[in-house]
């Protein structure tokens, strides 16, 4: 007797998905705790005992945040915020006056690039065997050429403080921007809970003084949601479509920085289509592609200025980075960059990436894969240090400040890193569960983002760095347990009150 399916009608659509995401964020957030506390016994970077005391004291810390949190005012509350925030850029830009980096890898490139135009004054990318190859950072190079010759202008002359201080910048404008949302959809009690976690994220201080891809697009990222999300709220149809522009227009600039910015709108895309709400996204992603679109139009006239040479032959490709992501610990592989270059046209390096990609994924087998996935997902969300030492132990001068975080003095910094790699996805955990229990549109996008995410780096060559770009937005999936906890010490205290 056969089985008779009914079929799933609309409205049940985004239970059933939730009821799929949910658990499995979830348990890669146990996954991402075992191998949080496992990294300092298998990599030995971090002392275990140092980290494992950390865990605790974070722990304890925030546990009494939020109890402090709950007896403040709204006014103390907003106050206490921006200080953190002052705070946290004076920190930051403390630390890039005290490390100034004479970049290694691939900001070498791009540093020396933008010293030679400013120094000739020729606009022109010179370094034609480099970015003919590396066409992904032609657009960071151009951004920083213009940063150097703004800051120029303003007298300041020293090109490895300027890109320091544009990137702390950015980094105060994404914790501004994190704090006008998180308002705007919790209560300012909840905001202010989910702002030390972001405040208290050491990877950005870690990172303040390297001026690259990650932290500068993340800036234009959150700018470009932000327009996005008031465009959402704004009740005035011609403000609304202006809105949704700004907010395609920012993004064009992210995405040509960083390609994983788009995944935040995906995100957005995707959960709307689930819901039904394909008209309502048509009309706001007309705005929003044409916002897009008049970008890439003025970004094409830019990018003429600088760069006369073709890389349609030349260029990297998307293939290398899955052949790199499908052998040894899918990390980067210099073999794999010689292979590729070894190649002179487009079509060649294509063809024999992908050849060579499916040829790995075949002599892995199963098994051997989903190690790989295991490993790579662990390297890129796990490691708590973020592989920061690779890109910030070379300086001008070896300061106090660079010995506490990345010179001698600097275990105690390392310990308190891969604590926060611990205790952030446990915050994340009690957050997913929470959000499973009641129906949430911005945790649902916010799920999907990450769900995605995790999907991309299944494929992709992994980094520790790489989550960087991700993690402010990802933070607001605390948002439900910080509000079920805030709210549960309430009702508890009301009671024990009424009781004595």
């Amino acid at each position: 007797m056969y089985r008779v399916y009914r079929p799933i009608k609309r409205g049940e659509l985004p239970e059933i998905f939730q009821k799929m995401i949910y658990p499995v964020l979830i348990a890669f957030s146990v996954f991402l705790i075992l191998a949080s506390l496992a990294e300092p016994w298998i990599y030995k970077d971090v002392q275990g005992a140092g980290m494992i005391c950390c865990v605790l004291l974070c722990s304890l810390a925030y546990r009494g945040v939020l109890s402090c949190i709950r007896r403040l005012s709204g006014r103390v509350i907003r106050l206490a915020v921006w200080i953190g925030i002052g705070l946290a850029f004076l920190i930051q830009l403390w630390i890039v006056s005290q490390m100034q980096l004479d970049p290694a890898v691939d900001l070498i490139h791009v540093y020396r690039q933008c010293r030679e135009m400013l120094g000739t004054g020729d606009p022109r990318i010179t370094n034609v065997e480099y970015f003919g190859f590396n066409t992904n950072n032609i657009p960071i190079t151009i951004v920083l050429y213009w940063v150097f010759r703004f800051f120029g202008a303003l007298g300041l002359e020293n090109c490895r403080l300027a890109g320091g201080i544009f990137n702390v910048s950015l980094l105060a404008l994404v914790y501004i921007l994190c704090w006008l949302i998180l308002k705007k959809v919790t209560t300012e009690r909840a905001a202010a809970a989910v702002m030390v976690l972001l405040l208290a994220n050491p990877a950005f201080y870690a990172y303040a003084p390297y001026y690259y891809t990650d932290t500068v697009s993340l800036g234009f990222t959150m700018l470009s949601v932000y327009a996005m999300f008031c465009g959402y709220l704004q009740a005035v149809r011609w403000k609304r479509a202006a809105l949704f522009m700004a907010a395609g227009f920012v993004m064009g600039l992210a995405v040509q920085i960083r390609v994983t910015s788009i995944f935040i709108v995906l995100a957005v895309a995707v959960c709307a289509l689930i819901r039904g709400e394909w008209r309502r996204l048509l009309r706001r992603g007309f705005m929003f592609v044409g916002g897009f679109l008049l970008f890439l139009g003025c970004w094409s006239r830019v990018y003429a200025h600088h760069v006369d040479f073709d890389t349609s032959e030349s260029g990297i490709t998307v293939e290398h980075f899955l052949m790199m992501g499908s052998t040894g610990r899918g990390t980067y592989d210099a073999d794999d960059m010689r292979f590729t270059r070894s190649f002179e046209t487009h079509r060649e390096k294509v063809e024999n990436n992908r050849r060579v990609y499916v040829q790995r994924l075949r002599e892995n087998g199963l098994w051997g894969n989903l190690r790989l996935v295991l490993f790579k997902e662990a390297v890129v969300w796990g490691i708590g240090a973020r592989g920061y030492q690779q890109y910030t132990e070379n300086v001008v001068e070896r300061t106090r400040c660079y010995d506490w975080i990345v010179g001698e003095d600097s275990a105690d910094f390392r310990a308190y890193m891969q604590a926060y790699a611990v205790v952030l996805p446990l915050v994340l955990l009690l957050g997913l569960a929470e959000a499973r229990r009641r129906s949430s549109p911005g945790m649902l996008i916010l799920s999907v983002y990450w769900a995605g995410a995790l999907v991309f780096y299944m494929f992709w060559e992994a980094h520790p760095r790489h989550p960087l770009s991700f993690l402010p937005l990802l933070t607001m999936l605390a948002v439900p347990w910080i509000e079920s906890f805030l709210a549960r010490e309430e009702i508890w205290k009301r009671n024990n009150f009424i009781r004595q």
